[in-house]
This record gives structure tokens, C-alpha cells and sequence, in this order.
């Protein structure tokens, strides 16, 4: 599972997984993304999420071929 997380969202879940190791019992892959929650998904934020999501992705279409 890969988590895209903002500085803000730490801070109040008091974890670097928001607190998704409780839940998905898996790998966590977190990624700390820029702005806040709401504003990590517009510009110019969304740019270096996209760029993060992007690894993930491929290796995830490549598995499937």
C-alpha cells in the first residue's frame, strides 16, 4: 500500500502511516508529499505527487504483463 502523506496529516495522526498499520497488514509505502491534505491534488502540488505515483504504477502494469 502505498500512502501519500502531508506534513499536516502526520502531525495530527501522530504517525508517518496515518495510522494504517492498525488496518492493512501488508507493506506500507509512505510518501511525504507537499501542501495539505485537500491542496496535495492541485497544482502545483499534484505535479510532485504525480512524479511519486508514477514507480509505483509501472511496477504495477509491468507485473500484469
Amino acid at each position: 500500500m502505498h500512502l501519500f502523506v502531508t506534513a499536516d496529516g502526520v502531525a495530527n495522526s501522530g504517525s508517518h502511516s496515518l495510522g494504517w498499520e492498525a488496518v492493512h497488514k501488508g507493506p506500507l509505502y509512505g510518501h511525504d508529499a507537499s501542501g495539505e491534505h485537500e491542496s496535495m491534488v492541485t497544482e502545483p502540488h499534484v505535479s510532485h505527487v504525480v512524479a511519486m505515483l508514477m514507480p509505483p504504477v509501472r511496477t504495477a502494469h509491468e507485473a500484469q504483463a
